[in-house]
């Protein structure tokens, strides 16, 4: 991002790493800036800035609150703080260590004078955004995503055939896929399903494809490459992103669309944001539903195409790197 900035002669921007370098150096370059960009809550840099009087634009990426991993948004920002207090104790409870309460309550006290000490909040979905509104407004502000920048490929779509990419953990839920394509391979469809990611599910996910003796649909590639992704989405003729977790910014629907594919996707965390109006949808961690969703798709692959090309338009449209970085300047801008 810092790269397409320093193409406008507007913005001459520096970047450092806060764990490479010392307060010292962290100091002459804040009192050189007009505006610090961080991407993380740390304390001493945002005390620096404060002390040198710069405006500080805070990015956030992840969930800063661990109950906002679980659920859906409370509905004010004290029931957010009880809600966290709460689960810090419980879990310090469950392992019987008061030192993990006294860590996780002053992590969070950390965190939200962090929040509050900075002079503007932006998060990578809108999702994230209104989970982390404690008493200041959070507003979004997309993530790049270079591939949308890129020719779609032009190898041959199979209509059968559905992908998943990310990493093999429950959260990600790539075993309610697997499910749901053993339904449908019960009804007789001749699905075909392709899983790229490692990750500890792994080996479950071996052992479950024998036990349903599906080993003639399911491919599991392990750890691929980026050109490898791409020929994935473009056989495919749709991603299937079934996430158990309020996930705040998933990017592989992005990549399926830059390559033209539709996503089926659950209206979980930022997954309606990612994947877009025109994704197929369904209940989330419901195998029925998932089941009947990619029968959608297989009953009218043409129309999952359609979709597949709006999809694009609507990522480009959103997230593409010229789009993210002229927000994020015109931001920068007005803070400095």
């Amino acid at each position: 991002m810092a790269e397409a900035l320093n193409e406008d002669p507007g913005f001459n921007c520096a970047v450092l790493s806060t764990a490479d370098t010392s307060l010292k150096q962290q100091w002459r370059a804040v009192r050189k800036a007009h505006v610090v960009h961080t991407n993380s809550t740390a304390l001493p840099l945002v005390l620096l800035c404060r002390l040198a009087r710069k405006p500080v634009l805070l990015k956030l990426h992840y969930p800063q609150f661990r109950s906002a991993r679980d659920e859906r948004n409370p509905a004010t920002p004290t029931s957010r703080i009880v809600r966290e207090v709460r689960r810090i104790l419980v879990d310090a409870t469950r392992e019987r260590s008061p030192r993990s309460a006294y860590l996780g309550l002053g992590r969070l006290g950390l965190r939200l004078i962090g929040l509050h000490l900075v002079t503007q909040v932006v998060a990578c979905s809108l999702a994230l955004a209104q989970s982390t509104e404690i008493y200041r407004t959070v507003s979004f502000l997309p993530n790049p995503v270079p591939a949308l920048d890129e020719i779609p490929g032009s190898r041959e779509v199979d209509a059968a055939t559905f992908c998943f990419v990310g990493r093999l953990v429950k959260e990600k839920g790539p075993q309610f896929l697997l499910e749901a394509a053993n339904n449908l391979i019960v009804e007789g469809a001749a699905v075909q399903v392709v899983i790229a990611g490692t990750g500890p599910l792994e080996g479950e996910l071996h052992r479950r494809v024998s036990e349903l003796g599906i080993e003639g649909n399911v491919q599991m590639l392990g750890k691929v490459d980026h050109e490898q992704i791409r020929s994935i989405y473009q056989q495919a003729i749709a991603l299937v992103f079934p996430i158990a977790w309020e996930d705040p910014a998933p990017y592989p629907p992005l990549e399926a669309a830059a390559e033209g594919r539709v996503t089926v996707a659950c209206d979980r965390g930022g997954l309606p944001e990612t994947a877009g109006p025109h994704a197929y949808y369904f209940e989330s961690e419901s195998v029925n539903d998932l089941t009947r969703a990619m029968s959608d798709v297989l009953r009218n692959p043409a129309a999952a195409l359609d979709r597949g090309a709006m999809a694009r338009e609507y990522a480009a449209g959103h997230y593409a790197p010229s789009v993210s970085s002229s927000l994020l300047g015109q931001t920068l801008a007005r803070l400095a």
